[in-house]
């Protein structure tokens, strides 16, 4: 069975790192990345994306950070798994 997870970080090069580092995962079907740059964007995503697992997602980030973005997934997908990264 495939995972699904989606990253949200703004950072334009992070979904090219992603990518490349897992490209025979994906290319194996083992999993299934969907990127968003914002929470705003990621919660869009999880609407049309309900299968998704995980959520891994930036901090510090533009319109809604991912603390926002933590409690929004807690109030509005309370079974899903979420871990919050921050690159200092």
């Amino acid at each position: 069975m495939k995972a699904k997870i989606l990253i949200v970080d703004d950072e334009s090069d992070f979904e090219q790192l992603i990518r490349q580092k897992y490209r025979r995962q994906i290319r194996d079907q083992e999993y299934e990345f969907i990127f968003a740059s914002n929470g705003v964007e990621a919660l869009e995503l999880l609407e049309s994306h309900r299968d998704t697992q995980v959520v891994f997602s930036d901090i510090n980030m533009p319109i809604m950070d991912g603390l926002t973005l933590l409690t929004k997934l807690h109030e509005n997908f309370p079974l899903l798994r979420a871990v919050i990264v921050s690159r200092l």
